[in-house]
């Protein structure tokens, strides 16, 4: 069986076809999210969970991995059980906290507004987020751990003379210009994300299964994880959202196998009326990003690699100020990629991830990569690798339809659902 491919509407000039796969569904944009992220808001000292203050919690840290302030990689993070108040209450919840400091997410929502929700920053934007996850919380549940609320939290020497009541912010934009009065005036504190706390991520659930007597139904769970990981991204794209950052780290399942994402922090929305590279866009667009620095070394498409060279060479600190000089539009474009396209990608790296216990190549750069080199010499081709002769051959079809990038451009995703490798109960070889 072959899979169908169209061009999913990747010609900019399609409005129209764009219009109608949108019609009857509920999609993200910078509006929804900022009013579902308005919901959500409190000071730390008017927010309770399970009957528990929050400035009761008892909270163990997490280490925030390569931590870095030029990156906007600063957020500190936790996680916390709350048991209940009651002896008759609900069972006690687990729950996950990040704390960004005021200034950096200020500074962000500041740049987010001025873009419509479409500034792009090569680190870690945490106002996109918590707008996404509110969105999807509200709209779309089940495709990400619930947020539960978004805090202002001052510091301690502040909690006291500083902890504004509810009722001083109605919305997320009144709750910012709150934020900017404490910053000029030298009070110092953070906005809090808290998540559920969700099972573990797929990362390390995988890795202890690894060092486990081999099971007779490994395969089967690989398979299933990866049938399951492929709906989540299709749901995702279905409410108007990539995701740029698709990797086992920030995929989480549950005891009972439940799969659900997390960390939004690179996402971008799929659709937007207004595609900077092009001139006289009218109507609905596909959404395309000029910062290329996406998801791990393993999972960033080529595409983006390619970019990513060329702003070393020309030595682009930020592509988005760069851009505003160069107004010849073929020039433009060049700077720019498909954001639907390289999560396609991800999810074909996951894909070998989790079937090979592991990456092939570790970076889709040939010139740096020689696995990577030779796969892109056989155009794009898993065989030329020893390791993949037992492979099933159904999923190595998959693999070529997300890693070829002129068949993932036409690839629709929802019809991989229906191919039969997924449908046949025990293909796990040739």
């Amino acid at each position: 069986m072959d899979l169908k491919h169209e061009y999913n509407n990747e010609n900019v000039g399609d409005t129209n076809n764009l219009e109608e796969e949108i019609k009857d569904k509920t999609i993200y944009t910078w509006a929804l999210g900022k009013d579902a992220l308005s919901d959500k808001l409190y000071s730390s000292s008017n927010y309770s969970l399970n009957g528990i203050q929050y400035n009761y919690w008892r909270l163990s840290a997490i280490p925030t991995i390569n931590y870095s302030v030029r990156t906007s990689r600063v957020q500190k993070m936790f996680k916390t059980i709350i048991d209940p108040k009651k002896e008759n209450a609900k069972d006690q919840v687990k729950a996950f906290i990040k704390k960004i400091p005021v200034d950096i997410w200020v500074k962000q929502f500041h740049s987010m507004n001025e873009y419509d929700g479409e500034f792009l920053v090569g680190g870690e934007n945490f106002v996109m987020e918590a707008v996404t996850s509110a969105f999807l919380t509200k709209y779309h549940p089940g495709i990400t751990a619930k947020l539960y609320a978004l805090l202002y939290e001052p510091y301690r020497k502040y909690i006291q003379e500083d902890s504004p009541p509810k009722s001083s912010f109605e919305n997320i934009d009144s709750f910012n210009e709150m934020l900017e009065e404490k910053i000029k005036n030298n009070k110092k504190g953070n906005v809090v994300l808290i998540y559920e706390l969700f099972g573990e991520s797929l990362f390390t659930n995988l890795v202890k299964s690894r060092r486990k007597p081999i099971l007779k139904n490994r395969y089967a769970k690989k398979k299933k994880i990866i049938y399951d990981s492929l709906n989540l991204l299709i749901r995702l794209h279905d409410a108007g959202l990539t995701h740029l950052d698709f990797t086992p780290e920030n995929i989480l399942i549950s005891e009972n196998n439940e799969l659900r994402l997390c960390d939004l922090a690179k996402s971008t929305p799929i659709y937007t009326r207004k595609l900077r590279h092009v001139q006289e866009t009218k109507g609905l667009c596909l959404f395309e990003s000029c910062v290329p620095t996406v998801g791990k070394s393993a999972y960033m498409p080529p595409e983006c690699w390619k970019i990513y060279k060329r702003h070393r060479i020309l030595n682009i600190k930020n592509p988005l100020q760069h851009l505003n000089a160069i107004t010849v539009q073929d020039e433009r474009k060049k700077h720019y990629f498909n954001v639907t396209c390289a999560d396609k990608y991800m999810l074909g790296i996951l894909f070998i991830w989790i079937w090979n216990d592991g990456h092939i190549w570790h970076c889709s750069d040939a010139s740096t990569d020689e696995n990577f080199y030779q796969f892109e010499k056989c155009d794009m081709s898993l065989d030329v690798f020893q390791l993949t002769s037992t492979w099933p051959s159904g999923l190595k079809n998959i693999l070529n339809e997300l890693l070829h990038i002129e068949k993932r451009k036409m690839l629709v995703l929802r019809n991989l659902l229906s191919y039969p490798w997924f449908t046949k109960e025990n293909d796990f070889s040739l």
